[in-house]
Order: structure tokens, then C-alpha cells, then sequence
């Protein structure tokens, strides 16, 4: 008659490794927030984050060139931006999800500011008027150093203190 040891050695060791498994798994679930795009924990919120958080802000205005073109939101501009108090940032081009961090600095109505935006993903545009529109939006938001908040709106401004972007909120 043969034994069984081998064959219960072979199990305990099969039983073993899973339970390794399933203990690793489970601690790598419970190792808390991960970091979000800005390299920030969820939860955490940023300096002056009470003064763009909340609601979306809908895109009323940019200059693409030489020339401020104003613009009417949702009749016709579909493009927005939500700040996280945690430093992430979302939006819509009017094509395509945007995905990125922000951070404002000092204090006031007129701050510094950086984002860092991209496209979480990149859906083909309607038409060549789209497509440019997409990339000069991701262009101005990157050239943004400024933040002036007015009651209602935001604007971003340039290194030369030029409006460059104007959003209102959306209630």
C-alpha cells in the first residue's frame, strides 16, 4: 500500500502558496489612496483650492492668436473644466475627456498658477476647425500663469498678464 504523504505535502504546499496569494492581494487593497494625476493623495486638498473647486467652469473666452474670441457656453462651446480639491483636473474639449493637475500659489484675486493638461482620450474631431480649436485650448491652458478670478468668472492671463482663457461657473 502506498502512502499518501507525498500527495499531502504536494497540498499543503498548493494551499500554502494560494493563501500567500490571497494574503498579498488583500494587504495591496488595503495600502491606502493611491497617488491621483497630480501626484497628490485624494483627500488632500491643494493650497486655494476653495477658489476654484466645485462646480465646472464652462469656457467663455480664448485667444488663440492676436484677438480675444468671445464665446457663448453650451450654445455652441461645449468645452469645461472641473478643479479638484485634491489638484486633479478634468474637462471636455468638445471632443475629447482632458485629464491633468493644477496648483495656485499666494493669495488674492490675481494668482500664480500651473496646470498640466492632456488628453485622457483623443477622439477624432468633427473638422480642421475642431482639431485646432482642441489644440489651442491644451496649448492656452499649458501657457496659463495667471489666475484673476472676477465674481462669476476666471480668467488665465499669460507671462505678459494677457487674458488668454475666460470660463464662467456653472451653477
Amino acid at each position: 500500500m502506498r502512502s499518501n504523504a507525498p500527495r499531502k505535502t504536494i497540498l499543503r504546499g498548493l494551499a500554502l502558496a494560494a493563501l500567500t496569494i490571497v494574503a498579498f492581494v488583500a494587504l495591496s487593497c488595503a495600502s491606502g489612496p493611491r497617488p491621483g494625476a497630480s501626484g497628490r493623495k485624494p483627500g488632500r486638498p491643494v493650497p486655494g483650492a476653495d477658489v476654484l473647486s466645485g462646480p465646472a467652469w464652462l469656457l467663455a473666452g480664448y485667444r488663440p492668436a492676436d484677438q480675444f474670441i468671445p464665446l457663448e457656453p453650451e450654445h455652441g462651446s461645449t468645452a469645461y473644466l472641473s478643479f479638484g480639491k485634491d489638484g486633479n483636473l478634468s474637462g471636455f474639449t468638445g471632443t475629447n475627456q482632458i485629464a491633468g493637475s493644477w496648483k495656485l500659489a499666494g493669495s488674492g484675486d490675481r494668482r500664480p498658477i500651473t496646470i498640466d493638461a492632456r488628453l485622457a482620450r483623443r477622439d477624432r474631431a468633427e473638422n480642421a476647425i475642431a482639431a485646432r480649436f482642441e489644440a489651442d485650448f491644451l496649448r492656452l491652458l499649458s501657457a496659463s500663469q495667471t489666475c484673476r478670478r472676477e465674481p462669476g468668472a476666471i480668467q488665465f492671463l499669460d507671462a505678459r498678464g494677457t487674458p488668454i482663457l475666460r470660463f464662467i461657473r456653472r451653477d
